[in-house]
């Protein structure tokens, strides 16, 4: 099954998203950070690869409740 593209509020600032419930952590470009108003990113201890078991350099991380229809996920960690 894919996974289901959802419209979600971020910020309270409408995205397209693909929803993968269960991943680790979510990734977004920096397109869409700047979409969102340039939220303040916090300092990261987290690591991500991609497929190739290549290590992602993370800019940072944001914690923001996403809402999407009736659902609304708190952010964690």
């Amino acid at each position: 099954m894919e996974n289901p593209n959802a419209n979600t509020l971020p910020f309270g600032v409408p995205t397209h998203l693909q929803l993968e419930t269960a991943s680790d952590i979510t990734l977004i470009s920096p397109d869409t950070w700047r979409k969102l108003g340039r939220p303040p990113l916090l300092p990261t201890h987290h690591t991500a690869r991609n497929d190739s078991g290549r290590t992602l350099k993370l800019a940072g991380e944001l914690a923001s409740e996403v809402t999407f229809g009736d659902n609304r996920i708190e952010p964690c960690c």
